[in-house]
């Protein structure tokens, strides 16, 4: 049974460096807030600054850190990475719709979504009257060992 399980999970972490799903050391700056799990790894909400990046310039994430969680599968298979999503946020700063644009599996995704689907967001505009807007933002979650 102990063999099955291996077999299985070296199948699993070969699908995900096939895929693209591990991280691969590609350099890019990461902006955001840092927090750290109860083992030590690092999650990271914020903005992928690379240059087809999309800036987060007027919105404000306050975290719930109860939704922190980088899933055991992926440490356990030592998946790292960037999980990029999208929120589309009503001018009342009300999340109206969330998904994943690009995921690293593993279970990051799901536990990014679940993050960022309970936390809240103040949104305004670039103007200076600071006037509430509706719109899509690119929001990314970093996974670090």
């Amino acid at each position: 049974m102990i063999n099955l399980k291996s077999t299985i999970l070296t199948i699993l972490i070969l699908l995900f460096a096939l895929s693209g799903c591990v991280s691969t050391n590609q350099m890019a700056s990461f902006k955001g807030t840092e927090f750290y799990t109860e083992s030590g790894s690092k999650v990271v909400v914020g903005e992928l600054l690379t240059e087809q990046g999309f800036p987060v310039d007027h919105i404000e994430i306050k975290v719930n850190k109860e939704f922190i969680n980088y899933p055991q599968v992926a440490q356990r298979a030592r998946i790292e990475g960037v999980v990029r999503l999208y929120i589309d946020i009503s001018e009342q700063s009300k999340i109206e719709k969330t998904r994943v644009t690009r995921g690293i599996g593993g279970g990051c995704d799901e536990a990014a979504l679940n993050l960022i689907r309970n936390s809240e967001f103040i949104v305004t505009s670039n103007n200076n009257n600071k006037t509430t807007v509706s719109e899509r933002y690119y929001i990314s979650v970093l996974y670090v060992l």
